[in-house]
């Protein structure tokens, strides 16, 4: 797709536009996305000098009246122009930073480092023990889940911590809540699982299995 050939003057509040151009990119991708879906107002003259434009790239805008652009410009926290690199040259003054982008894609969109967007699902499957007080309580929660779900071949649940249970839980404990069927419990940080021995059968684990990963801790 080529980018868009005319421009145009967008206004909307938007977070602060950081000052780092690495970190400006990232800041202002999600504001794009809300000046273009739901501001289509001029904001500015042409004449006024912007504080950032971002220029000679590719700005996926998601409007279908203007899907591509080429420039960015922002004053303050708002996104004043959206379009064509020749009519962004209107916004840099003397004190504009002009950022080249290389003819790289700009798009809009929350920028992070560490996200777990699948496991937005794991988090909210099968039995919640975040509150368990301890052990004992944490085994009648997921018991209690299991004869409520007896249709489930896998019981799932997530929330427990070791240091509420005093210490790192077994099979053999989760096999007096669980044991006619596997069970997997995530701990409340999503990096470590407690299983029964129905599940560390069906994964084909013993207690001689190799570490495939040896010294490593996720």
């Amino acid at each position: 797709m080529e980018p868009a050939q005319s421009g145009q003057k967008f206004g909307c509040i938007t977070g602060k536009v950081m000052t780092r151009p690495s970190s400006i990119l990232k800041a202002v991708a999600f504001a794009i996305g809300l000046a273009l879906a739901q501001c289509w107002v001029p904001l500015v003259q042409a004449n006024e000098s912007a504080d950032y434009v971002f220029t000679n790239g590719k700005v996926y805008t998601v409007n279908d009246e203007q899907p591509w652009a080429e420039a960015v410009a922002v004053k303050g926290n708002k996104i004043v122009y959206v379009g064509d690199a020749d009519g962004a040259k209107d916004f840099i003054g003397e004190d504009t930073e002009v950022i080249d982008t290389g003819s790289k894609i700009v798009m809009p969109g929350f920028v992070s480092a560490h996200d777990h967007l699948l496991a937005s699902a794991w988090t909210n499957a099968g039995v919640q023990i975040y509150d368990a007080k301890d052990r004992a309580d944490a085994l009648a929660k997921i018991k209690a889940y299991a004869e409520s779900n007896p249709d489930e071949k896998v019981i799932k649940g997530v929330g427990w911590d070791k240091n509420i249970l005093g210490g790192l839980p077994t099979a053999k404990d989760l096999d007096t809540a669980v044991s006619d069927r596997p069970a997997i419990i995530l701990d409340n940080t999503i990096h470590d699982a407690w299983l029964n021995m129905a599940a560390l059968k069906a994964a084909n684990i013993t207690k001689d299995s190799p570490d495939t990963v040896p010294g490593v801790t996720y």
